[in-house]
């Protein structure tokens, strides 16, 4: 289990320009483990806030990795806000690594720190301007997630949970809590029940 105090010394070692303000207040805010230090090495086309290149999926103790596709400006995936959170706050102690992707290649670092301040989310950030991530997960919309293995194995894709069930008709909770099912399967050495799902949302534009 990764200790509150050696993430946050963790993110202090690393120095994130306009974004290291909030995720010093994150690690302060939430008992969460949600933040890390940045895994070594890159993929290229996968950047941090300062543009830095990054490979998300070299985390040496991690059970698996879990992506979450959003848009600043998608009010369906600003509504999961609290749910991606708790998500976080709940399995990353339990050594599944989270990062929050913008796929938006318009999306500028300081206006993705201000949507991760604004919105409490204490994830690793990454951006995916040349869609490298979207490709390799199939995603299609925002909020999506993907699940791989820590060797880059997909093993879900889909909706976060059924609450959103078409544009403009949500149920008052969810039914079913895909991700969360696909974490517990990991987690308990289990098949993932159900590997793909359709999630509903701000449609992630092609590049041209």
């Amino acid at each position: 289990m990764i200790r509150h105090a050696r993430i946050c010394d963790a993110s202090r070692r690393r120095v994130w320009g306009a974004a290291l303000s909030f995720a010093l207040l994150a690690c302060l805010s939430f008992e969460s483990g949600c933040t890390s230090a940045r895994p070594a090495g890159a993929i290229p086309g996968l950047v941090d806030l300062e543009n830095h290149p990054v490979d998300p999926f070299h985390a040496a103790d991690a059970k698996a990795v879990v992506f979450i596709f959003v848009r600043t400006d998608c009010p369906i995936s600003n509504r999961y806000a609290p749910e991606i959170q708790r998500l976080c706050r709940e399995y990353a102690s339990q050594g599944i690594l989270f990062w929050l992707v913008y796929p938006d290649p318009d999306a500028v670092p300081d206006e993705i720190a201000r949507h991760v301040k604004e919105y409490q989310l204490a994830l690793n950030v990454l951006r995916d301007p040349r869609h490298v991530l979207v490709k390799r997960a199939g995603a299609r919309v925002t909020p999506e997630a993907a699940l791989f293995t820590p060797d880059g194995r997909e093993i879900y894709h889909g909706r976060i949970d059924d609450r959103t069930v078409d544009f403009g008709k949500d149920r008052p909770e969810p039914t079913r809590r895909d991700l969360q099912d696909a974490l517990e399967a990991v987690l308990h050495g289990k098949p993932v029940p159900n590997n793909t799902t359709l999630a509903v949302g701000c449609y992630i534009s092609e590049l041209p």
